[in-house]
């Protein structure tokens, strides 16, 4: 064996696991985006967003598992999220309204204080939305929303 094959060897091994993970990444961008177009249309009647979010959640979870994750299995997961988390999700919605609600009130100049709620509300909003859709991300199918 020449020393030239020997170095190219290392080289070519090097190659391919590049080509691999170049692959595996196109991949998963290419898997999100088609995941990201699923939950938009599941998210359409606004209760369903975050069991959609959180069908998408598991669904790319399976897929950069390695495990099947097709449109069924979404679907699958879609509707076990919704029958799980509605009440969850109406009440995420209910919070929402209501900080929407301070928000208007503190906007209309009605009350004393008004932009010290003004910041408030749009803390509170910021966060209930952030709670939710972590809380959306972390679930698993078969276990609560709690």
């Amino acid at each position: 064996m020449d020393v030239r094959e020997a170095s190219a060897r290392p080289r070519a091994g090097r190659r391919a696991a590049r080509r691999e993970s170049r692959l595996f990444l196109f991949s998963a961008f290419a898997e999100s985006l088609l995941t990201g177009v699923w939950v938009v249309l599941a998210a359409l009647p606004a209760v369903t967003l975050l069991p959609a979010f959180a069908a998408g959640c598991a669904h790319l979870r399976r897929h950069l598992d390695g495990e099947r994750a097709t449109w069924r299995d979404f679907l699958a997961g879609l509707r076990e999220a919704t029958r799980a988390g509605w009440r969850f999700s109406l009440l995420w919605w209910a919070a929402l309204a209501l900080l929407a609600f301070d928000l208007r009130v503190a906007r209309s100049g009605a009350l004393p204080g008004g932009p010290a709620l003004i910041a408030v509300s749009v803390a509170g909003t910021l966060t209930v939305i952030v709670l939710g859709l972590r809380t959306a991300a972390q679930w698993r199918p078969g276990l609560g929303w709690s």
